[in-house]
Formats: C-alpha cells, sequence, structure tokens
C-alpha cells in the first residue's frame, strides 16, 4: 500500500520517555506515539500559551531523531527576532535553504517554528511550497498560541495537534516537590491551567500583593472606598484581579458549606467565617474583572476601577475585624 506524500513511515517503535514524563495533555501524548509510526512532514502544536507546546515539540524532535541529546545538531529553532520580533524574511529564506541540506547523524531534520503566527505574510508565503513539499527528509513543527492569525495557506497544510489547559490537579503534582500543598494549590489556582504561569509564581519570592488585594477585597465590602484605593501602583492588574475574585470566590465557597480545604486564602478562614451580609454573586465579579482588565488596557490605573467591585448594600455587612 503506498502512502500519501504527506506521511512517511517512520520504524521506531519505542516512545520517548521524556515526552511521557511531560505534564498535562495525556491525549497529545497518545496522538505523538501515533505519529511516530507515521510522521507528517508538517505539523501544527496549537494551543492555549504557557501549556507547554515548545517542550512537546522538542520531546518530540528528539525521539523522531532516536537521541537522548538535549539539542541534537539535527533539531534546529527558529525565534522571533529583532525590534518587531517576527520572523523576518531573511531567517525563513536561511531555513527554507537548510531543508534541503542532509542530515547531520540522524536519518531526518527536524525544524521547530516558534510563535510561528509571529510570520510576516511574505515569510509565510514564502515558507508553503516547503511545508507541502520539503526538499529533503525533513519534519517542521509549528508552535503557536494564535493559530488563527496564521494564514489559512500554512495551517491547511499542517497536521494538527490541538493542545489543552493543565488541569489543576496536573499543575499540582508539577509543584508539591518544591511547595507545600497548600502553596501548590494557590498556585495551581491562579495560574488557570498554565504551566508556564504556575512556574513563574511559583519562582517569586514572598509576594505582598494577595494579602493587599484581601484588604482592599474586605474594605469594599464594608463601602470604604478611600481606604481600598490606597493601594501602591499594580505592575500586573491581571494578577492583582485574580486575587480579588479568589477573595469573592472563598466567601461563596464558605457560605454554600464547600470544602474548606479548597479555599484559597486558608490562613485567613476564620476571618473570612465572619463576614456577613450580601454578597455580589460571582458573575458580576467576573463581570467586574473583564471591565477593569479592558480599563486596564487603556493603562488605567487598578485603584481607579475599584468602584466596580463597591458593595452597595453596607447597612447590613457587618465585617468582622
Amino acid at each position: 500500500m503506498n502512502l500519501p506524500h504527506y506521511y512517511k513511515p517512520y520504524p521506531f517503535e519505542p516512545f520517548s520517555p521524556a515526552i511521557d514524563e511531560l505534564p498535562g495533555n495525556p491525549h497529545v501524548k497518545a496522538h505523538l506515539k501515533k505519529l511516530l509510526k507515521k510522521v507528517p512532514h508538517a505539523l501544527l502544536f496549537e494551543g492555549p500559551q504557557g501549556v507547554g507546546k515548545g517542550e512537546f515539540a522538542k520531546a518530540f524532535a528528539r525521539a523522531l531523531l532516536k537521541t537522548s541529546k538535549k539539542e541534537p545538531p539535527d533539531l534546529r529553532h527558529l525565534y522571533p527576532e529583532g525590534k518587531g520580533n517576527h520572523h523576518p524574511m531573511h531567517a525563513i529564506k536561511q531555513f527554507i535553504e537548510e531543508t534541503t541540506l542532509p542530515p547531520f547523524e540522524a536519518e531526518r531534520k527536524v525544524f521547530i517554528i516558534h510563535e510561528a503566527e509571529k510570520m510576516l505574510p511574505t515569510s509565510s508565503n514564502a515558507l508553503l511550497k516547503t511545508l507541502e513539499e520539503p526538499a529533503g527528509p525533513v519534519t517542521i513543527i509549528l508552535v503557536s498560541s494564535r493559530p488563527k492569525s496564521l494564514l489559512p495557506t500554512i495551517t491547511s497544510r499542517c497536521f494538527r495537534i490541538p493542545f489543552s489547559l493543565l488541569t489543576e490537579e496536573e499543575i499540582i503534582d508539577v509543584l508539591t516537590p518544591e511547595k507545600t500543598p497548600e502553596e501548590a494549590h494557590k498556585i495551581a489556582l491562579l495560574s488557570h491551567g498554565s504551566l508556564e504561569k504556575a512556574r513563574f509564581l511559583a519562582s517569586k519570592e514572598e509576594d505582598p500583593l494577595p494579602e493587599q488585594m484581601f484588604h482592599v477585597g474586605f474594605r469594599l465590602l464594608r463601602g470604604d472606598l478611600p481606604l481600598a484605593k490606597e493601594l501602591p501602583e499594580i505592575e500586573k492588574p491581571e494578577e492583582a484581579l485574580s486575587y480579588l475574585f479568589y477573595f469573592y470566590r472563598d466567601l461563596h465557597l464558605l457560605r454554600s458549606k464547600g470544602d474548606p480545604s479548597l479555599l484559597f486564602y486558608q490562613e485567613k478562614a476564620e476571618v473570612l467565617s465572619q463576614i456577613k451580609g450580601s454578597l455580589p454573586s460571582l458573575d458580576v465579579v467576573q463581570e467586574n474583572i473583564e471591565k477593569a482588565l479592558l480599563a486596564a488596557e487603556l493603562h488605567l490605573p487598578l485603584a481607579h476601577v475599584l468602584p466596580l467591585f463597591l458593595q452597595r448594600e453596607t447597612n447590613d455587612c457587618l465585617v468582622a475585624k
């Protein structure tokens, strides 16, 4: 049976343990295992930012090359460059030329184009023929967090591998060797499925922001806007607003008799349990956060958008001191 040119048989059966050891996306691991037997010459690893697409691409490349070397000579990377942070035409032309050269030591060469959505239209068009029919034994992996920004003529020539956000449990498993279960749980909640963000948060020193935003939420419930606005300038408002969301979420969890072990502010459980009165729904809180993020994109200070969260019904809102 003759296979389409899109596929090239590959006899390598053992699956690289490096891929199996990567966190998250078990469906991708299973899919890649099958693809080792019939390797598309162009793949697109697509999905949310920070879920490990680049690491999966590198591990898959090493499996294809039958090597455990971290950077084998037959694996090449293309990253955006320059002030414009894009893939310029000269880099794509050099890449196309390299695909015509024979491998150094393996049976093929593998190229990974990171942040492929940052190719200029002219660069993308120049790449089309190579994606469709490379001149030599080549596998090309495009990695993108914004596949809709790629030209349809590019995506149509690639075998697409969709990635998903990691679960909280998967992120906790990654963090627990270095973090306590409570710390790992907090970071997993804040990372929203992004392993990259989880690792960044785990590497930070003791951060005063969670405590600050707890007190901001506390004061907003009391209608104490002047005090709530006594907030230093926040470089990452989305992170601060995440802490504020979990303040309200913890209150709703306690009101609904939920599992206290799921609290983000576990050390504040006693204080939270003493907060009485009405609460805005989490839907309203989330809606206000989205409005606040839009305002932040316009470079408005976070303190200027806090009135969105102001608790209007303060008559019966008895907050423990």
